[in-house]
């Protein structure tokens, strides 16, 4: 809507392009508030880093995104490096 009235050039009216930002500046507000809350929410606590195997991993991202990547004609050579001692 904001980019509509502003759009409208010598014809857009202030008053609604500041109504129509202030509102965008409130649910912006709103948006951040809700992810800050999930990010505190959402933060283990206590936990310790700990090692992962990459190879492994990867693998697994593959066999989830292999039915994606067929339907999309795409495929991804499999090469794993050996881990390292």
């Amino acid at each position: 809507m904001l980019q509509k009235e502003a759009g409208r050039g010598a014809e857009s009216r202030l008053a609604r392009v500041s109504e129509l930002a202030d509102r965008l500046r409130q649910t912006t507000d709103r948006i951040d508030a809700v992810f800050q809350e999930f990010l505190y929410v959402a933060k283990p606590e206590g936990l310790a880093p700990e090692p992962v195997e990459v190879n492994a991993a990867l693998r697994d991202c593959l066999d989830l995104l292999a039915p994606r990547l067929e339907t999309a004609g795409t495929a991804l050579p499999r090469r794993a490096e050996r881990p390292r001692p």
